[in-house]
């Protein structure tokens, strides 16, 4: 357990508007200093554009510090979401799709007869039952995308080299099929709040 009174400061990194309200509220109700990535005079290392999540502003930020340019970044959470930085260190844009989970958890919840499975690599991809069915389906539908997506950013910068990063709760369920992978780093974002934090505090 921490007490309140050996917090110094608090940064502040949320995707939900509610609970980012009741952290800030919470931090001014106990006099604590705090630091939200997401204000608008937060300095970055890269240009960036109106409505860009903090969780994405963590994975790029700490990116470009790492590996400069030629990089996309895979999070694999509650969204999948693919971010890209070109040859000049530029973020030049990004992709979503739902996540693993989340794709899994509005299957079973639209069709009563889908149960509510965990996420395994299956033993084929032709399932002899329900649930066999469903793992083979998300995990190789899943490798598919990814596969896809990676290319096709690559195609559209003329650029078969990029580093291509890996984060995520759910990465490590796949990495081992992604021979296009170059690093997982399981703590790329909490990482980049912190160097933002950092970067506007030295």
């Amino acid at each position: 357990n921490i007490d309140i009174k050996d917090i110094k400061e608090v940064v502040i990194s949320s995707v939900v508007t509610k609970l980012e309200k009741l952290e800030e509220d919470y931090c001014k109700m106990n006099n604590l200093p705090f630091f939200n990535i997401k204000n608008e005079n937060v300095k970055l290392n890269f240009k960036k554009r109106q409505g860009l999540g903090s969780d994405l502003t963590a994975n790029i930020f700490n990116a470009i510090d790492i590996y400069k340019q030629n990089i996309i970044v895979i999070d694999m959470g509650t969204a999948t979401t693919f971010s890209v930085i070109n040859e000049k260190g530029e973020a030049v844009g990004c992709s979503f799709i739902a996540g693993v989970k989340t794709t899994l958890e509005a299957l079973s919840s639209k069709c009563d007869l889908l149960p509510e499975i965990d996420i395994e690599e299956p033993k084929s991809v032709m399932g002899n039952t329900t649930i066999e069915a469903m793992q083979s389906g998300l995990y190789f539908g899943y490798i598919g995308i990814l596969k896809e997506i990676v290319q096709t950013i690559k195609n559209e910068l003329n650029n078969q080299d990029m580093q291509v990063i890996m984060t995520g709760g759910y990465s490590k369920k796949f990495i081992d099929k992604l021979d296009f992978v170059t690093q997982y780093v399981p703590d790329l974002t909490t990482e980049g709040i912190y160097k933002i934090y950092k970067f506007n505090t030295k």
